[in-house]
């Protein structure tokens, strides 16, 4: 739900201190949830 709104908002608010890992971890908790 509203994934790619939650990166921009991330993005804008908060220092883009989120490397591709931790991207790929999120993507992974996504399916697991």
């Amino acid at each position: 739900m509203g994934g790619k709104g939650d990166n921009a908002k991330g993005s804008k608010n908060n220092k883009p201190k989120l490397t591709a890992k931790q991207k790929q971890e999120k993507k992974k908790n996504k399916k697991k949830n």
